[in-house]
């Protein structure tokens, strides 16, 4: 008895549990013919990435909010993943969890949860970033730490005042 579940061509196996029969992933989930193509040009962090990370993702997954424990805004934070594991890997974009989230239709798992879903070509880019090593740049960088010192507990009066 196997049940068969097909997204993108990922597929899901049934599995007897003493219990229940519960599904579990398929390891191999996604294959390339099935995925929205690559970028077929090299991606600036930039310009391109950080626009729709900034747009689609870093609400839930940025400075203030870290839901399910991912953190996309700062490069170390974002390679370590999630409360789900590894986000991506760089060079792996085929096998990525981000994008297997943003393809899904699973109401509990795709990404964004609400709104309109990312184009092709934005998922393509993204594929893109990852396949050619998922790099931040230092402006991003320089960008957080500002972000950070911003926070209301660090007034500007205080970090300025002589002690």
């Amino acid at each position: 008895m196997a049940a068969v579940w097909c997204v993108f061509g990922a597929t899901m196996q049934a599995v007897d549990d003493t219990a229940a029969n519960v599904a579990v992933p398929n390891v191999a989930l996604q294959t390339e013919g099935t995925l929205p193509a690559v970028a077929n040009r090299t991606v600036s962090y930039v310009d391109d990435v950080e626009p729709i990370l900034k747009q689609r993702c870093w609400r839930c997954h940025g400075v203030k909010r870290q839901r399910g424990g991912l953190r996309l805004d700062v490069k170390e934070a974002a390679h370590a993943g999630g409360d789900s594991g590894i986000a991506f890997a760089p060079g792996e974009s085929a096998s990525s969890e981000l994008i297997r989230r943003i393809l899904s239709t699973d109401e509990d798992r795709r990404m964004p949860p609400k709104g309109r879903r990312l184009s092709k070509d934005d998922v393509g880019i993204l594929r893109a970033w990852i396949d050619q090593g998922a790099t931040y740049s230092t402006q991003a960088v320089a960008k957080s730490v500002r972000r950070q010192s911003e926070h209301w507990s660090f007034p500007s009066s205080a970090l300025n005042s002589p002690r």
